[in-house]
């Protein structure tokens, strides 16, 4: 076991070493898409804010745990909108040219995370941070890990499929053709997961701060 688990830890190791720069632009890219999303936030005018305020107010007050009907068609447009995002990330990567769009799908994403929790905690304090870390995280640490992993793959063989047209060893890509995807279904897998956790665990969370916190 304890071989067996060496070998696991140099082969993580090794492939770190290599990807190291891979991993770095997507962590960073996640990054600078929160720090924007929290300075967007810092320059929101009170009109804005209490406009952003008093929807958030009101869409915490709408759950309602007994509409099933209504937990069924969000888990359905949060399922289909995580494996949209997730299939182009894939799909990009069979490209050189698409991966800068990967870049701006890991900003974006960072942006909305950052503009959520900050707006939450600059306007509701203590209170924001709760709210926060019960209705953002719960589903976000399934999608992120997926969606960064994903762009992390998507990078490696992109560099790799182009490599290896100039290659006389083409035959390689069609190995590595069948790890991308295997890649890419079990990032989709936790993309439905959590699509199902925003919709029928989340509410759960926001029923209680709908009803102590607001």
């Amino acid at each position: 076991m304890s071989i067996a688990s060496g070998q696991i830890s140099s082969i993580l190791e090794k492939h770190f070493k290599k990807n190291f720069l891979i991993y770095f632009l997507v962590f960073i890219s996640l990054i600078i898409g929160v720090v924007f999303g929290t300075v967007v936030v810092g320059r929101l005018e009170p009109a804005q804010s209490e406009d952003v305020l008093g929807y958030l107010e009101e869409f915490f007050k709408g759950y309602d745990l007994k509409k099933l009907d209504t937990k069924e068609v969000v888990a359905r447009e949060r399922v289909m909108g995580n494996l949209q995002v997730l299939g182009i990330t894939w799909l990009l990567g069979f490209s050189i040219i698409g991966t800068p769009l990967i870049i701006m799908i890991l900003f974006v994403r960072g942006f909305i995370i950052g503009f959520t929790v900050g707006f939450l905690i600059k306007e509701l304090v203590a209170k924001g941070i709760f709210i926060a870390i019960l209705s953002v995280l719960p589903h976000n640490l399934l999608f992120l890990p997926a969606l960064g992993l994903l762009a992390i793959g998507a990078f490696s063989f992109a560099y790799t499929f182009v490599k290896s047209k100039k290659s006389r060893y083409r035959p390689v890509i069609y190995h590595n053709i069948l790890g991308y995807t295997g890649l890419g279904v079990v990032m989709l897998i936790l993309g439905v997961g959590a699509g199902l956790i925003e919709a029928y665990i989340t509410p759960v969370f926001m029923s209680i701060i709908a009803k102590y916190l607001i």
